[in-house]
C-alpha cells in the first residue's frame, strides 16, 4: 500500500495532536486555544492563546483547568511549561494557580562549527541539547547543514560562553512548574 506523505501527516496530526488540543469557546466562536502533552508523568502545556480583547476575563483560566482535568483523566498530577522571561503577567496568571519558576530556559542559534567546540552539545548533555526549528529533539549538530540550535537549560555559564562564542539568544524562557490543581 503506498500512503502520500500528506496522508500520513494529517493521520498524525488527527492520532497526536487532536485529542491534546482544544478551544475556549464564548457565544460559539473560539477565543482560546490550549495544546498539551505528557512528558513522562508530567503535563506540558505547549501553547495557551487567548485573544488579546478577551483576557482579564477568566478564559485562560478555564482553559488551564480543562487542561488539569484532562491531565488528572491520564494520571498526571504534575504540570508545567515555558513562558517568556519578560511576561510578568502570565508568570504571576500561572502562580495563581500553583506554578513556580524552576529555571531558565534559553534557545541560542549558532554556527554548527563553534557547536561542535563544546562537549557537552556534542554530548547531548542534560543542560544543554541540540533542538530542531520547533524545539524538538534533533539527531546532531548541523545534520542538515543548517545552523545549530541549542537549548540550554538551567546553565548561565554555558549561555555565557556560547554568547561569548558568537551564539545568539533566539528565546529566553522561565520553565514553571507545579501540582496540577483537583478539578473535581
Amino acid at each position: 500500500m503506498n500512503v502520500s506523505g500528506d496522508v500520513a501527516d494529517a493521520r498524525a496530526y488527527e492520532k497526536h495532536v487532536v485529542p491534546r488540543a482544544f478551544f475556549g469557546l464564548e457565544s460559539g466562536i473560539p477565543n482560546a486555544f490550549l495544546l498539551w502533552r505528557p512528558e513522562g508523568a508530567v503535563l506540558h502545556v505547549t501553547i495557551l492563546a487567548v485573544l488579546p480583547e478577551r483576557r482579564r476575563r477568566g478564559l485562560g483560566r478555564r482553559m488551564m483547568l480543562e487542561a488539569a482535568r484532562r491531565g488528572r483523566a491520564h494520571g498526571l498530577t504534575r504540570w508545567q511549561l515555558n513562558v517568556h522571561f519578560e511576561n510578568v503577567a502570565a508568570q504571576v496568571f500561572y502562580a495563581k494557580l500553583g506554578m513556580a519558576p524552576a529555571f531558565e530556559s534559553v534557545l541560542l542559534e549558532l554556527d554548527v562549527a563553534i557547536a561542535k567546540r563544546f562537549p557537552v552539545i556534542q554530548a547531548g548533555g542534560t543542560s544543554a541539547r541540540v533542538v530542531g526549528q520547533f524545539g524538538e529533539p534533533a539527531p546532531s549538530v548541523g545534520a542538515d547543514g543548517s545552523p545549530a540550535r541549542v537549548r540550554v537549560e538551567d546553565d548561565a555559564a554555558l549561555v555565557s560562553e556560547l554568547r561569548a562564542a558568537g551564539g545568539v539568544v533566539l528565546l529566553r524562557a522561565l520553565r514553571m512548574v507545579g501540582e496540577m490543581p483537583d478539578t473535581g
